[in-house]
């Protein structure tokens, strides 16, 4: 096995870079590393000793951003405003909440500004792509990371504060996150590989738990509107229709399936009968992420042969959603990475389905 190659310090990489061990290209905004990674850009301040011990200024309430907007912003916030908020989440009142409230919101709170202005970015970047303007694409994608990593501060303040009255920007901003995540790694250089969808996935852990804590609460309101429909316990359908041969579920058992895949594989036919239901609930591909057991996803995280296969069953609830911009291709992103640690690690997936209970 080859060593891994160690490169000389450098004090102007930035902080990701630095944390890996590994060399910064520099670019700016955002270094090729963390572009390909998605990970957090932060460069060190370029300012006098004296000014980095000042105390950090906390960027969460209205305050002069001037210099943090250009004119390219002006074409983000018109694709913002025309098309990106329109098809974030299904629902008319998710529609009213994403066009309307985030940008009224978002006049007292930068984060949500950045927000706003990295999701039509990446909007644009995905829609470049799928044209095959590279050159446009990568601009979009740069701008839309820009706006990511100037926001992701802020929402760390905000984090902290936990004052009850901006509990709704936090939560808002924690779905902005998901959506971006799965944005960028279309338009990305590489594909990310199977442990970066897993990282990428438990941000969806951020808005599962803001739903829980405050689901009664000062988000009460937002999340019924966000997602006007009661989360059952049991999927809805009856059980002819689970026979049904499109079903990605059916006949789903193994020996060695345990408890938390088990419970892996309910997740996923709630996913699947929630999509049955209606075509456009967009929790159908977003609840499973959030809702995976610890000790599944830990399975997933170590490459083993039936947590992977069971995985893969997840890329079936993706692929209806494939006209949906920030997922789009996003099945066969997650059937190719897993494809990949199967070919590496030479693992042998086992057969879940049982091919007799398909139907003709």
């Amino acid at each position: 096995m080859p060593s891994r190659r160690f490169h000389g310090k450098t004090r102007s990489g930035c902080a990701s870079c630095k944390a890996r061990h590994v060399k910064c290209g520099e670019e700016r905004p955002v270094c090729k590393n963390c572009i390909r990674r998605n990970t957090s850009c932060v460069y060190p301040s370029e300012g006098s000793p004296e000014s980095n011990s000042k105390p950090e200024r906390t960027p969460v309430a209205a305050e002069s951003v001037n210099d943090s907007f250009d004119a390219l912003d002006l074409t983000l916030m018109h694709r913002y405003s025309t098309v990106t908020s329109l098809c974030l989440l299904p629902s008319s009142g998710a529609q009213r909440v994403w066009q309307s409230e985030v940008p009224m919101t978002a006049r007292e709170y930068p984060l949500l500004q950045h927000g706003m202005l990295a999701l039509a970015a990446m909007d644009l970047a995905c829609a470049s792509a799928d044209e095959g303007e590279q050159g446009q694409m990568a601009l979009y994608r740069a701008k839309g990371l820009h706006h990511q990593q100037l926001a992701l501060p802020m929402f760390r303040a905000l984090l902290l504060r936990d004052e009850h009255r901006e509990q709704n920007v936090i939560f808002i901003f924690s779905i902005m996150l998901v959506i971006m995540a799965f944005a960028s790694a279309q338009s990305a250089p590489t594909q990310p590989t199977l442990d970066e969808i897993l990282d990428m996935f438990a941000l969806f852990l951020g808005p599962r738990a803001l739903w829980e804590i405050h689901q009664n609460g000062v988000n009460k309101d937002i999340i019924q509107t966000l997602f006007p429909k009661a989360l059952p316990d049991q999927p809805d359908l009856p059980e002819a229709e689970y026979m049904s041969p499109d079903n990605p579920m059916i006949g789903v058992e193994h020996p060695d399936i345990d408890e938390s895949c088990a419970e892996a594989v309910r997740q996923i036919r709630w996913a699947w009968a929630r999509h049955r239901n209606d075509h456009d609930d967009v929790r159908a591909m977003g609840w499973f992420p959030a809702l995976m057991p610890q000790g599944f996803y830990e399975q997933c995280q170590e490459h083993r042969p039936i947590a992977l296969a069971i995985l893969d069953l997840y890329a079936s609830i993706l692929k209806p959603f494939h006209n949906r911009w920030w997922i789009s291709s996003w099945h066969t992103i997650l059937s190719s990475a897993i494809k990949n640690v199967v070919a590496n690690e030479k693992i042998r997936l086992p057969v879940l389905v049982d091919p007799s209970r398909m139907g003709p």
